[in-house]
């Protein structure tokens, strides 16, 4: 039997928000998870990318260390949707940790817990992305079900693992009082939420969609502005204090 391997859409070797300090950011390919926002969509197909073992990976990453060590930062796994290939991220942060390397890890929560607990055994931090706060905006803006993701970060939770929550501020969609508010409620009911990430969404990524050949159903929507991002950050700091515009 060979060594695991991943399949990785691409490397950043100098990430500054994807954790504390330094980030060496790894992005998966694959995802299923059909978010309309998304501005990677060329990570969703399965088969795409370029496979690598975990140890060319870890050639990579520790060549980088010296940095990751002195900024206090270390390894983020993004994607795509990392819990797709738990094992061989299970496997990475096996080996990030042998070598005192800070791991953490960029998801949606969707996927099985199992796979959630595979990762989880050498992670230091969860970057979650929640979507919407309810079942109605949930499926309108993805392809899976709320309350599988809910589930899935209330199972984080128990771990006793720091998480950082994101929500992309999108007018008109995401940035109501209620879904803002229900944002707040669901963070203040997790006891290992260090950090809220309120980040505006963009239309950087809107041309890949177009050179995918994908229709673009966020067509026409603005780009979050300022009074959008001040407003959300009002409201959430009324249930959770460390909240950050990004």
């Amino acid at each position: 039997m060979g060594e695991l391997s991943g399949r990785i859409h691409s490397f950043e070797s100098f990430g500054g928000v994807d954790g504390k300090g330094i980030r060496y950011v790894i992005f998966l390919q694959g995802c299923s998870g059909g978010c309309v926002f998304c501005h990677n969509a060329d990570t969703w197909d399965m088969e795409g990318g370029t496979e690598f073992t975990v140890s060319e990976v870890m050639k990579k990453v520790e060549s980088c260390k010296p940095y990751l060590t002195l900024s206090n930062g270390g390894v983020t796994v993004s994607g795509g949707e990392p819990l797709n290939q738990s094992m061989f991220v299970a496997e990475l942060f096996r080996r990030c940790r042998e070598i005192g390397i800070n791991t953490a890890i960029d998801t949606s929560a969707y996927g099985t817990m199992s796979d959630i607990d595979l990762v989880s055994e050498n992670l230091d931090l969860f970057l979650i992305s929640v979507k919407h706060t309810t079942d109605v905006g949930h499926r309108q803006l993805t392809a899976f079900e709320r309350r599988v993701a809910w589930d899935n970060i209330r199972h984080i939770d128990t771990k006793g693992i720091p998480m950082w929550i994101r929500f992309v501020v999108i007018p008109g969609l995401t940035d109501s009082e209620g879904v803002l508010r229900g944002l707040g409620e669901f963070v203040g009911s997790l006891s290992g939420v260090r950090r809220v990430e309120l980040i505006p969404y963009h239309t950087l990524g809107a041309h890949k969609w177009r050179e995918l050949g994908m229709e673009n159903r966020l067509e026409g929507v603005p780009p979050a502005g300022d009074e959008h991002m001040d407003r959300a950050a009002n409201i959430m700091r009324q249930y959770f204090s460390n909240v950050i515009v990004l």
